[in-house]
Parts: structure tokens; sequence; C-alpha cells
């Protein structure tokens, strides 16, 4: 959306796909191409924004939202390039954000949603919402402060705290998950 001085209000980037396949089993043109639309189209979309970003200084503060994933936050098997796609995102994400302070960037960390992509996996996937829940869920995190939306809160904060356990624990209790 742009405001009335043609800069930009807010902006909403989400565009991804997914493709559940074991490394062994992975095609590298799918996986390529996974990587092209969740990272690399993230890249263009930035650079494309920038001349319409306020000057720094500027009292224009616009909101720009970029999609990530949970599945960003760890390595889980089945989602190789997907999950290394969404770990990239985070940290460009959090780069934008360090080198643009004066503009308020958010980071959109959704567990799962019932889409057609989601339906692809083959496990029980913990917390799932409806497309109207996570739009709820959105559509409040863009109101609040700070730098990441994310949802499920109960699925979202267990897979933040995997990521302070040690490696050896860490698979233990991947390789127990999938069992």
């Amino acid at each position: 959306a742009y405001s009335d001085n043609g800069m930009i209000d807010r902006i909403i980037y989400l565009a991804a796909i997914y493709h559940p396949t074991s490394l062994a089993e992975m095609d590298l043109a799918t996986a390529e191409n996974i990587i092209d639309i969740n990272l690399t189209g993230t890249l263009r979309f930035i650079h494309f924004l920038q001349p319409y970003l306020p000057v720094k200084g500027n009292n224009n503060k616009p909101q720009i939202a970029i999609c990530g994933s949970v599945a960003g936050y760890n390595g889980l098997p089945q989602g190789q390039p997907y999950s290394a796609s969404k770990a990239a995102l985070i940290s460009l994400t959090e780069s934008f954000q360090a080198e643009r302070p004066d503009l308020e960037i958010k980071l959109i960390s959704p567990g799962f949603v019932d889409t057609p992509l989601t339906r692809l996996n083959q496990f029980t996937m913990p917390g799932i919402l409806s497309p109207q829940q996570a739009a709820i869920a959105l559509a409040a995190g863009l109101q609040r402060r700070g730098f990441e939306i994310h949802f499920p809160k109960r699925v979202t904060y267990c897979l933040k705290l995997l990521r302070f356990l040690p490696y050896r624990l860490y698979f233990k209790l991947v390789q127990k998950l999938r069992s």
C-alpha cells in the first residue's frame, strides 16, 4: 500500500514453494527452484523496493513484512532446500532490519498452515492452523511491536528451544519424532 506521499506504507511479501523429499531422492533442479523462489526471489523483492523506500531520517516508517517459516529455525528431514532457504531468509531479514533501523521490518514465521503445500507432508503437523487462523495471527502481529511474528506460539517456542540443545540431543530428539 502506498501512502499519500507515494512512499510505501506496508508491504507483505509471501512467496514460497516446498517439495518434501530426502537428500538421496532430491531432484537438483527442484531444489534450485526452491532456493530461487524462496531466497533469491526475496533478494529481488528487496532490491526492487529500494527506490520506493524513504531516505534515512525521513519521518515515514513503512512496514515491510517478509514471510520466512519456522522450518528455518532447525534442520529437519524431508525439507532440506526449503529449510535451508528459510534459514537464509531469516538471516537476510535480520540483516535488512540491522541495515535499515529506520524501517519497520517484520519477519513472519508461521508454523504449519493447512495449504496444498503442507498437505504434501506425510507426518503429523503439530498445531496446524487453518488459513483463517493464520490470517488472524498475522494481522494481529502486524499491529504489534517487535521484529518477529510467529505462530502458533506453543509450536514456535518449542522449535526455538530446540536450537539451544547440544547437537547430540537435538538429533536424537528429531529421530524420535520421525518414528
